[in-house]
């Protein structure tokens, strides 16, 4: 997966996880982000693996999400992975 590509995933991400009240509160109680802050810090790297990490967490946000969006439910672990690479 191309950096555009999993960068573009990540704010579908976030996309999603703002449409939806509850998810978005769960949001901000757990990143701890300023929702006056949300503006800038999409675009930093650190923050949209924040937002792939947070939707990771549960199996209908993911299959919910990606159905959305048309992707495989593999998709945002890719996007993750190739946003912030683990090395070895």
């Amino acid at each position: 997966m191309q950096s555009e590509t999993a960068e573009i995933i990540a704010l579908q991400a976030f996309s999603y996880i703002a449409s939806d009240d509850d998810i978005f509160r769960h949001f901000f109680l757990e990143c701890g982000a300023e929702e006056s802050d949300i503006k800038s810090r999409l675009r930093e790297t650190d923050f949209q693996v924040a937002i792939l990490d947070f939707l990771a967490q549960r199996d209908e946000w993911v299959t919910q999400f990606c159905a959305k969006i048309g992707v495989a439910s593999t998709a945002i672990m890719e996007a993750r992975q190739c946003l912030a690479p683990q090395t070895e």
